[in-house]
C-alpha cells in the first residue's frame, strides 16, 4: 500500500528512507528532554512534542499527508504563547523536502503557509526580539528544502528517462539483431537445409551415394536443422522483449522515417543487383526449380543504407520463401526495378497444394518439414517497408503466390 501512494518515486520505496522520515522528531524529542530538564517544559512542550513524533511518523507512511500535518503542527507552535521546542523547525524542513520532491505544486503553498504562521510572530508577540530573525532563518532554510526536494525529483526524473531511453535502444538493438539473423544465418541454414534434402531426394537416390556420403549428408541436414531451431528460439527471444508488460515488441507503433533526409547516401547500382540475383538463381535451380530474376530500371540510383538494407533483405526473404514453398511445376519469376527515388520488387510463383504434392513427389523434391516453417520474414519485411514509407503486400491470387514491395530510397 506504501509503494502503491507514490508509484513512480523510487526513493521512497527504499526503507531507509521512511526510517529517516519517522526519526525526523528526534530533534525536537531532544530539546523537549533539555526543556523538562531545566524547568521550561509544560503541558504544550510535551503535546508539541507528542505530536511532533505522531507527524513524523504519519509522513513515514503517508508522505503527502504526514507532511500536511507538520505544517499545520508548526503552525501551531508558532501562535500558542507556551514555550516549545523550536527543532520542530527540522521536522517541518524534513516535510518541505519530501513534498517538495513528490510536487512542487504542493510543497510551495505549504512552504508559504509555515513563512506566513512563522511571521505571524512579529504581530502576535512584538516584545520578543528573536522573531525577526527567526522569520528570516526560517525562510532560508524552507527556499534550501525547496530547492533541494524539487532537485532531488528533477534528478529522479532524469535518471529514469535516461534508463527507458537506454532500453528502448538496447530492446531495439536486439529487434535488430533479430532481424539481421532470420535475414542472413536463418536463410543459409534454410538454404543449406533444402539442399541436403534435394541430395537425398528421389531424383539423387541413395543407392547413388556410398554409405560414407549417406552418413555425411544425414549430419549435413540433421546439423541444419538443428542449428535453424536454435537460430529461431534465439531470434524469437530477441524478439519478445515487450516495451511494458502490456506492449509487445512486434505490436509497438514504431514512427515512420518517411524520408532519408540527412542521412548519408550509397548508391545501388544494378550491378550488384544482377551478381545477386544470379547467386539466388542458383540457390533455385539447385532446388529444383525454375524461373529468373529479373533487373532492370536505371542503371544506378542514390539511396540510404537502411533503404538499401531492406530491399535486399526483402528480395532474400523472398527468395527463401520461394525454395520452401514453390510448385517446382509452376515456375518463379522475380522482377526489380530501379527508378529515381524507388525501388520495386514483384515476385510471383506457384504454390504448393495438392498438385504441387503431386510435382514434388514426381521432381524428387521432398516437401518442406516443420523446421522450414514458424518464421517471422514476411511480417519483418511489412514493418521494415511501411516504416521507411513504402508499402509491402502478399498474399495468394488464381492459385499463385505474389508478393509486391515499393520502397522509396531516399
Amino acid at each position: 500500500m506504501i509503494r502503491n501512494q507514490d508509484n513512480g518515486k523510487r526513493l521512497l520505496w527504499d526503507g531507509r528512507t521512511r526510517v529517516l522520515l519517522a526519526c525526523a522528531s528526534a530533534p525536537a524529542l531532544i530539546e523537549t528532554a533539555y526543556l523538562a530538564e531545566v524547568g521550561e517544559a509544560g503541558d504544550a512542550t510535551l503535546l508539541i512534542a507528542l505530536l511532533a513524533v505522531v507527524g513524523c511518523l504519519l509522513m513515514a507512511l503517508l508522505p503527502r499527508v504526514g507532511g500536511w500535518a507538520i505544517v499545520a503542527l508548526w503552525t501551531a507552535r508558532c501562535v500558542i504563547p507556551e514555550t516549545t521546542p523550536f527543532s520542530v523547525l527540522f521536522c517541518l524542513l524534513m516535510a518541505v523536502t519530501i513534498m517538495a520532491y513528490l510536487d512542487i505544486g504542493m510543497a510551495l503553498p505549504a512552504a508559504m503557509a509555515a513563512e506566513a504562521a512563522t511571521a505571524a510572530r512579529i504581530w502576535l508577540y512584538p516584545w520578543d526580539s528573536s522573531v525577526f530573525v527567526i522569520v528570516c532563518a526560517t525562510a532560508a532554510f524552507l527556499m534550501v528544502a525547496l530547492w533541494l526536494g524539487s532537485m532531488m525529483g528533477w534528478r529522479e526524473r532524469q535518471e529514469t528517462k535516461d534508463r527507458e531511453h537506454a532500453e528502448l535502444l538496447h530492446r531495439a538493438a536486439d529487434r535488430e539483431l533479430a532481424t539481421q539473423l532470420h535475414h542472413s544465418v536463418t536463410n543459409d541454414l534454410t538454404t543449406i537445409l533444402l539442399l541436403s534434402v534435394q541430395l537425398r531426394s528421389k531424383e539423387n537416390s541413395i543407392d547413388h551415394l556410398s554409405p560414407e556420403d549417406h552418413d555425411t549428408v544425414t549430419l549435413i541436414e540433421r546439423t541444419a536443422r538443428e542449428s535453424l531451431t536454435k537460430v529461431r528460439t534465439l531470434i524469437a527471444g530477441l524478439d519478445s522483449k515487450p516495451d511494458s508488460p502490456a506492449s509487445p515488441a512486434d505490436e509497438r507503433p514504431i514512427p515512420p522515417t518517411a524520408s532519408g533526409q540527412g542521412r548519408p547516401l550509397t548508391t545501388l547500382t544494378d550491378d550488384e543487383l544482377r551478381s545477386l540475383a544470379a547467386s539466388y538463381d542458383e540457390r533455385l535451380h539447385a532446388n529444383g526449380l525454375t524461373g529468373t530474376i529479373i533487373v532492370n530500371g536505371e542503371p544506378s540510383t542514390a539511396c540510404t543504407a537502411e533503404r538499401k538494407a531492406a530491399l535486399m533483405d526483402a528480395l532474400h526473404e523472398t527468395v527463401g520463401n520461394m525454395m520452401k514453398y514453390a510448385d517446382p511445376a509452376a515456375g518463379y519469376c522475380i522482377a526489380v526495378t530501379l527508378s529515381p527515388g524507388l525501388a520495386t520488387l514483384s515476385a510471383s510463383n506457384g504454390m504448393c497444394g495438392a498438385a504441387c504434392d503431386r510435382a514434388t513427389a514426381a521432381s524428387g523434391r521432398t516437401p518442406p518439414d516443420k523446421a522450414l516453417h514458424g518464421g517471422t520474414g514476411l511480417d519483418r519485411c511489412r514493418r521494415a517497408a511501411t516504416n521507411l514509407g513504402g508499402t509491402f503486400d502478399a498474399g495468394a491470387d488464381n492459385g499463385a503466390w505474389t508478393t509486391m514491395l515499393t520502397l522509396p530510397l531516399v
